[in-house]
Order: structure tokens, then sequence, then C-alpha cells
């Protein structure tokens, strides 16, 4: 009949017309933001003449007009401590989460700690690490990573410009495999960490700590060496366990607090030996 007719037209119609999209939730807007990021179309070449011009202003502003661990009271030292964010396996990266329990601990009411979650990201280190050296002038920065690998609390003696194959979250890795083109092939950390590792083991903590030369041509080494260059030097890194394997957040979290103690106090009687050549 007529009306069958009609009800079949108006079915084509209402299947010729396009879908309605579902408008995406607030994290698969994120998420989406996230991978357009991850997906830009910078070249490497381009990222790194970029990374460059970053590194070489932060390292003028630094190295001039304020001092480093300058901060609003001048009777506190400024301290800045990363860990990661998840990568791979590791959903709920240790790093992060010695961090956050350091920072419930302190470092004691004459520093100013400050504390920030790195994604594991090449590029957002290269923009990341900078801006931190450029905001806070801090007398010493930490970064602190996992080592699925690890079985002790590990501070690394130096990092590495060359050797970056690993894809980050965002399946990038640059095309130079390095930090800094034309940087050295190596920067070591000013801080002694044998006298670190010693002084902190002499404390019994119940944490066994070691040293180690190779911070692994990761995201690790990669923001280690990014920090040595920035700072001449001043920084550290330090590796941890997975949890459990076999400390507890808790138990990294009072390692960290003692070892960025003996680093802050290596460095201070450092400087007064300086400051006394000067005045002699």
């Amino acid at each position: 009949g007529r009306s069958t007719g009609r009800e079949r037209r108006k079915e084509r119609e209402r299947e010729s017309e396009p879908k309605r999209k579902r408008r995406p939730s607030g994290s698969e807007r994120r998420r989406e933001t996230r991978a357009r990021g991850c997906r830009g179309g910078r070249t490497s070449q381009t990222l790194n003449k970029h990374t460059e011009r970053i590194l070489l202003f932060s390292f003028l502003l630094s190295s001039s007009v304020i001092d480093p661990g300058e901060s609003m009271d001048n009777n506190k030292r400024t301290v800045v401590v990363t860990g990661f964010g998840p990568f791979g396996e590791h959903t709920i990266n240790a790093s992060w989460v010695a961090v956050q329990e350091l920072k419930k601990l302190g470092l004691g009411n004459d520093v100013d700690l400050h504390v920030y979650e790195v994604p594991v990201e090449y590029q957002t280190v290269q923009s990341l690490v900078p801006s931190l050296w450029k905001q806070y002038h801090p007398q010493l920065v930490v970064h602190v990573g996992l080592s699925g690998m690890a079985t002790t609390v590990t501070l690394e003696k130096c990092g590495r410009n060359h050797g970056y194959k690993g894809l980050d979250n965002c399946s990038f890795c640059p095309d130079s495999q390095c930090c800094v083109e034309g940087g050295p092939d190596c920067i070591d950390s000013v801080i002694d960490m044998d006298s670190v590792c010693k002084r902190v083991t002499a404390l019994g903590l119940g944490v066994a700590v070691s040293v180690s030369k190779d911070a692994g041509r990761y995201l690790c080494d990669f923001t280690y060496y990014t920090s040595l260059y920035l700072s001449r030097g001043r920084s550290a890194f330090v590796h941890v366990p997975p949890l459990g394997k076999p400390y507890s957040g808790e138990a990294l979290g009072r390692a960290l607090q003692a070892i960025i103690r003996e680093m802050l106090e290596l460095l201070s009687q450092a400087e007064d030996k300086i400051n006394c050549q000067h005045e002699h």
C-alpha cells in the first residue's frame, strides 16, 4: 500500500544519512591529543636544532646572573627530583612511586624540594629538563629511573650522548641516536658517587646501594646526559628496582632521602673548599 511505500522511502533515507559520531570521552580526547603529539611532523633535524637552542640558552642562563640553588628564601637550597611515568610492561613505575614517597618525607626545613613525573618520551625530555633548570636554578637535580634488572639502588656516575636506538612511548627515537649533536661522548657527575654509596651504606638503612657507569642508553640515560650537559655536571641519576623486588616504595623513598642528603653534603663541602681557596 501507499503507507508501506512511504515507510520504505523513509527507511532508505535513514540508511543514506551519515551516521552521527559518538562524542569521545575526556580520556579518549586526551589519548588522541597525546597520539597527535607523538605523530608530530617535526623531523629529527629540526628537533635537534631546537634542542641545541634550548640547551645553549638554559646553560648560559644557569651560569650567569642567578647562582645555582638560589631560592626565594636565601637560606634554603633548591632541589628538583624527577621520576618516570609508565612504560612497556611497567604500568606502575617504581621510580615515580619512590619520588612520591620522598616528597612525603622531605629533605629538611632548609631544602625546597620540587618533584616531577617525566613521560617516557624523548621530545618531552628535551623540553622539560631545560625548563626545570630555567625555572628553579636548583643546586641539584636528581633523576630517578626504573631498571627492571636491578636488585639494588644504583647510583649512576655518568651520562652518554650516543646510542639511543630504543623507541619511546610514542614509538619515536632521534634519527641521530644522540642527545646533543656535537656534545661530548660522556659527561661525569661532579658528585663522587662512590663516596655517596659508602656513606649511605654506613647508615644501615637495609637497602643495598651500588654504583654504575652505564645508565642504559634509553630515556634514563638520555635524561641524565641532557641534565648533565645543562648543569656542568651538577646532576645525579639513581636507578631503582621494580617494587617488591625486593624493596617497597617506602623503603626506596627513605633510601632516596638519605642519598640526596649525602649528595648535598658533598656539594656543600666542595663549595666551602672553593670559597676558602678564593679567600686565600
